[in-house]
């Protein structure tokens, strides 16, 4: 691998992402994605992407 290039088998990029405007907050246009059933492509097949699991940063979050 060489340094400063993804990580092998992941990708950089988005293909394309489409969301219907009902599911987009009013006031600030962020995707309310709780409120969806999101599923992605991959190599010819569909999956869904299940409960979420954590949050960026929890690594490092402060407890309280």
């Amino acid at each position: 691998m060489v340094p400063g290039t993804p990580m092998q088998g992941t990708s950089n990029s988005c293909a394309k992402i489409r969301a219907e405007e009902n599911y987009l907050n009013t006031e600030t246009g962020k995707l309310e994605l709780a409120e969806t059933d999101p599923l992605i492509y991959v190599h010819g097949n569909y999956y869904d992407l299940g409960n979420k699991i954590g949050k960026f940063g929890w690594t490092v979050e402060k407890k309280k």
